[in-house]
């Protein structure tokens, strides 16, 4: 009879090995799987974006170069503004618009 526990109690631990095998193997499917989808949609929109930069300084040059000088700082006034917007949030100010 204490033999038969023992087979019992190896087979329950040998079949929940298997499961969490099971289960790693799906979960590293479901990560490869979103790695490669994310670096083939990172891989083509860099190429558009970089294209369409090209193709910008092919028709106007300086267009292109005001349009990248000034992309920086509507971002840089955008972000801060959001800080600014997050804290009064936080604060209930009056002062804040």
């Amino acid at each position: 009879m204490h033999v038969c526990s023992l087979i019992y109690d190896i087979m329950f631990i040998l079949s929940r090995i298997g499961e969490l095998n099971n289960r790693l193997s799906a979960d590293t499917q479901v990560i490869q799987s979103a790695v490669t989808e994310n670096m083939s949609m990172l891989t083509r929109f860099s190429m558009q974006a970089l294209i369409s930069i090209g193709l910008m300084f092919y028709v106007s040059a300086k267009l292109t170069a005001v349009l990248l000088s000034v992309v920086p700082v509507i971002v840089v006034s955008a972000v801060q503004y959001g800080r600014l917007k997050l804290a009064c949030s936080y604060s209930h100010s009056e002062l804040c618009v």
